[in-house]
């Protein structure tokens, strides 16, 4: 199971681009100078989010529905990240 999650990617007034993640409520965001650099950043940035919330205990947001428009981007987490939230998923819904 691939878990994605949104990230708005819009272009800075000084230059550059700026990336949200809309699930995490204004807690993951990176930029960069080109989209390339902006898309590498969101992978890495997403990951150190989702793995600090993951050792903590914190919740971990639910992935928002697709959206199409300009500027949105579906970023994965990589593998190991991808496992441990499916293992993370699995055992809350078996704790309801």
């Amino acid at each position: 199971m691939k878990i994605e999650y949104r990230a708005i990617i819009t272009q800075a007034e000084e230059g550059g681009y700026l990336v949200d993640f809309p699930d995490f409520d204004g807690g993951a965001f990176t930029e960069g100078e080109t989209l390339e650099e902006a898309l590498i950043n969101a992978a890495e940035v997403l990951n150190l989010v989702l793995e600090e919330r993951l050792e903590a205990g914190k919740p971990i947001p639910t992935p928002g529905r697709w959206i199409d428009g300009p500027g949105v981007h579906m970023i994965s987490p990589c593998d190991k990240i991808n496992t441990l939230l499916v293992m993370y998923r699995t055992i809350q819904k078996s704790n309801r």
